[in-house]
């Protein structure tokens, strides 16, 4: 039976990663006033392999040595790391960090699609609820915009576009398996950085406006708190945790990231968002519901 402390431990954790995870969305508009997206995506992936490495150095946590492992590292740097990166904070360019955060929030939604697509996981009844819900909340978002002539539907496509890159990642780890050692998060990590150098070379690293120390201290909780940092609780939680438990995070980094754009960046508070948001958290609240026993 698990002692107090060690419950305490976990909620602990637990309540770190929604933190951590939900001031990501906000960071990135910070960063993006002088960086271009892929200069700040390849800083962010660099800074936190760093910090991942030094951890399991430190941990003396196992080397990956298999064939497969190492593939799946590949699949997870480019669907789960590098490419949702860059698609998000593109994305963020013309799309507010709040209403970014609620897309996101149709992670588990589009994750029962690709495996109901991918590997034939066929929704239950609420699942397909959660899924109509969700998409409903997508409608409202990315269409609302569109009549409204904001011109925000492409950075908003393009940020859901991310949330399909984790769905697919999520699924394939599921699939196949990957180690849970923070080895495999540093290459991860590793990789996906070299695999966003050459957009990042492209776009150039150039400045758009010279940093001030707000934007280099958001590069830092970017790349320390929210790459690497993160990874490492992420890690520490696996064994804690239930999956199912664990999906619910996706409930609250919405509503926290939302939050924290209207109350530190002075975003405006939008009906639309709160209709979608609605709609996205109760789509994926139904999408994460368990089935009933002997159903």
């Amino acid at each position: 039976m698990t002692s107090h402390s060690d419950r305490a431990i976990t909620i602990a954790l637990f309540c770190s990663l929604t933190l951590i995870w939900s001031f990501s969305f906000l960071l990135i508009k910070v960063g993006l006033e002088s960086f271009q997206p892929a200069a700040l995506v390849f800083w962010r992936l660099l800074i936190g392999a760093l910090v991942v490495s030094a951890a399991a150095w430190w941990g003396g946590a196992p080397l990956p040595r298999s064939g497969g492992a190492l593939r799946l590292v590949l699949t997870v740097a480019l669907l789960g790391n590098a490419l949702p990166f860059y698609l998000i904070h593109r994305g963020e360019l013309t799309v507010d960090s709040g209403v970014a955060s609620l897309l996101m929030g149709s992670m588990p939604i589009a994750t029962c699609v690709v495996a109901w697509l991918v590997i034939d996981e066929k929704p239950r009844a609420l699942q397909l609820l959660g899924i109509a819900a969700g998409f409903g909340g997508l409608i409202t978002l990315i269409g609302w915009d569109s009549l409204n002539g904001l011109g925000r539907a492409h950075g908003q496509l393009m940020i859901a576009g991310g949330a399909v890159c984790y769905a697919f990642s999520a699924v394939l780890v599921r699939r196949a398996g990957l180690p849970s050692t923070l080895w495999v998060a540093a290459l991860t990590l590793w990789v996906a950085a070299v695999l966003t150098l050459p957009f990042a070379l492209t776009e150039g690293f150039a400045f758009k406006v010279t940093p001030t120390l707000t934007i280099w201290a958001s590069l830092a909780a970017l790349g320390i708190g929210c790459t690497g940092l993160a990874q490492v609780i992420y890690y520490r939680l696996l064994g804690r945790v239930k999956a199912n438990h664990f999906a619910l995070i996706n409930n609250f980094i919405p509503l926290l990231g939302y939050a924290w754009a209207i109350l530190l960046l002075g975003e405006n508070v939008r009906l639309s968002a709160v209709v979608a948001a609605l709609l996205i958290l109760s789509g994926a609240r139904l999408v994460l519901s368990k089935p009933r026993a002997g159903m």
